[in-house]
């Protein structure tokens, strides 16, 4: 399965947009929690939507269904 972002713009805090999932930028992105360890912020950069399309290809008991054998995600700020 390829998840392909698009270059579609989005705001940051700063007021200046910028398109693409951003995983490298401070507060563009999702962060470590300071107090907890977890995941803080996970809907910024649109992970949110990258992380259902993952899990609409995972199955109970297994990493994937039968029918996937990758996931990747494309964006023109990241390749995972």
């Amino acid at each position: 399965v390829l998840y392909l972002e698009t270059a579609e713009d989005q705001r940051g805090s700063d007021g200046l947009r910028s398109p693409g999932v951003h995983l490298n930028e401070r507060g563009r992105g999702p962060a470590l929690c300071a107090a907890c360890g977890g995941v803080a912020d996970a809907w910024r950069g649109r992970l949110d939507n990258m992380q259902t399309a993952l899990r609409m290809c995972c199955s109970e008991g297994a990493l994937f269904r039968p029918s996937v054998a990758q996931f990747a995600l494309v964006s023109p700020r990241a390749v995972i």
